[in-house]
C-alpha cells in the first residue's frame, strides 16, 4: 500500500497534493477525478490508487499494471485557455514526468536511463514505454472548465506479468535498473514538479511547452507508421504545431497534420544518419 502521510511530510508544495484521496483499488483514478472536479474540487487535488480495475490509457486502451508496484495517479487541473490548446497540457505533463523522474533517479545516484517523449501522450525509457499521460477535459462553450491529467508510470513492474504485446514494447524503472523503488518519494517529487512547472506555465502562457517538448523527442525527422481510425500508412514526422498537433509528409508527399491518432513505430528517415 501507498502511505499517503509519507508523501505528505516529503513535499514542499502550496496547492498540489493539499487535498490526495487513495484507494487501494479502484475502476479509474481519472474517473474519481473527474466526479470530484465536477463537485468543485480545487486545482491541484490528487487521485492515487494502487489498482485499477477499469484502466485506461488513450483510445479507450487497457492500462495494464500489477497491484502495488507502479504508479496510477490523477491530477485535476484548472487551466486558463481555450479548447485548441488542450493538447499542450499533455505535451506539457509529459515533459513534467521526464523532469521529475529525472531528478528522482539523480537523488536515488541512478543516471544511465534516457527518457523521451512520443507524440502525443508517451514516455520512453531506453526507447520503451515507461509512462503513459491520459488527459480528459470538461468544456463550456470554447473554454476549459478543469482538465484531469491520468498518470501511469511503471515504476517496480515485473515485465513478465504483462502481456506479451504489452511487455515486449515496454519497460520500467525496475526492469531497467534491477532496483525496486520507493513509490511514496517519486510521488511526492512528481506532486513537487507538477506545482514548479504548471504554475510556470500559466505565467508563459504556455509559450515554452512546444519547445520544451521538442527538445525531449527524438523521433522528428524520421518515418513512422500511422494509425487512425479510418486507414494505416506511412509517412515523415515533421514538425509539432502551435496548437500540439503533429505534421507529417504523407507517401504522396502532402503536408498534413495529425490530430487524433496512433504513431505505431518509427524507423530512421532516408537519408538520414540517425
Amino acid at each position: 500500500m501507498i502511505d499517503i502521510d509519507q508523501i505528505k511530510k516529503s513535499q514542499k508544495t502550496s496547492i498540489f497534493g493539499k487535498y490526495i484521496y487513495y484507494f487501494p483499488e479502484i475502476d479509474s483514478t481519472n474517473a474519481y477525478a473527474n466526479r470530484l472536479a465536477h463537485e468543485g474540487a480545487p486545482e491541484g487535488t490528487v487521485v492515487i490508487t494502487d489498482y485499477q480495475t477499469e484502466g485506461k490509457g488513450r483510445l479507450n486502451r487497457v492500462w495494464e499494471s500489477s497491484r502495488e508496484s507502479n504508479i496510477l495517479m490523477s491530477v485535476v487541473l484548472r487551466p486558463r485557455l481555450d479548447i485548441e490548446r488542450v493538447i499542450k497540457i499533455t505535451l506539457a505533463s509529459s515533459k513534467i514526468i521526464v523532469s521529475s523522474l529525472e531528478r528522482f533517479l539523480k537523488k536515488s545516484k541512478i543516471g544511465k536511463i534516457k527518457f523521451t517523449v512520443k507524440w502525443p501522450n508517451d514516455i520512453l525509457a531506453n526507447g520503451k514505454k515507461i509512462a503513459g499521460i491520459l488527459t480528459e477535459s470538461s468544456l463550456r462553450e470554447r473554454d476549459v472548465v478543469f482538465v484531469v491529467v491520468g498518470i501511469g508510470l511503471n515504476v517496480n513492474q515485473d515485465l513478465s506479468e504483462l502481456s506479451g504485446d504489452v511487455s515486449e514494447n515496454s519497460t520500467s524503472l525496475f526492469a531497467e535498473t534491477n532496483k525496486k523503488f520507493d513509490r511514496e518519494m517519486l510521488i511526492s517529487e512528481i506532486i513537487t514538479e507538477f506545482e514548479k512547472q504548471y504554475f510556470n506555465l500559466e505565467r508563459t502562457n504556455y509559450g515554452q511547452v512546444l519547445k520544451e517538448w521538442k527538445n525531449r523527442c527524438d523521433h522528428i525527422g524520421k518515418e513512422m507508421v500511422i494509425e487512425t481510425h479510418v486507414a494505416t500508412e506511412t509517412g515523415k514526422f515533421i514538425d509539432i504545431t502551435e496548437k500540439g498537433i503533429l505534421l507529417y509528409i504523407s507517401e504522396d508527399d502532402q503536408e498534413r497534420e495529425l490530430v487524433a491518432g496512433t504513431i505505431k513505430s518509427m524507423k530512421v528517415a532516408h537519408g538520414s544518419d540517425g
